[in-house]
């Protein structure tokens, strides 16, 4: 499993991170999906879970439970660092979701992320998709797949 499925799962991843505030966040930063990732990383690396699944992509948050999100990554304590790298804009197919218009957000990771696999530093991509003006990250199929078995990814 990739650090991205990882994070996005719930991580995710995520990741991330990781992102992902109940209703997607009421951040005082700039908006940008950057800052969302950012602050989705925030949430991971303090053990959010909650906040974090508050900004999951509304589809996916139909298909895994709050409570089923934070109980699988519970026992996930990271201590992560972000920079971002690059953002851009990509079309990609989400699942559950289809072909949609997404932000691509690369950054450097830091930090304790051997529990996804990873050495102490890793770049990677992240998709924030704009919900009613908020970015909501998304998880992997991989990760839908085994929340909807009632597993933990």
């Amino acid at each position: 499993m990739s650090f991205k499925q990882g994070i996005i799962l719930g991580v995710v991843s995520i990741v991330v991170l990781a992102l992902t505030g109940a209703c997607g966040g009421g951040s005082s930063d700039d908006g940008s999906p950057g800052n969302a990732v950012r602050r989705q990383f925030g949430y991971i690396d303090k053990g959010q879970w909650g906040r974090e699944w508050d900004e999951l992509h509304p589809q996916h948050q139909a298909i895994v439970s709050r409570s089923d999100f934070v109980n699988c990554n519970a026992d996930n304590n990271l201590d992560i660092d972000v920079e971002i790298v690059d953002t851009y804009e990509e079309t990609i197919d989400v699942p559950e979701l289809g072909v949609t218009d997404t932000t691509a957000v690369t950054v450097d990771i830091t930090g304790n992320i051997g529990f996804f696999g990873l050495p102490d530093e890793s770049t990677d991509t992240f998709h924030e998709i704009n919900v009613d003006g908020e970015w909501r990250w998304v998880l992997s199929q991989d990760n839908l797949d085994s929340y909807s078995a009632g597993d933990c990814p």
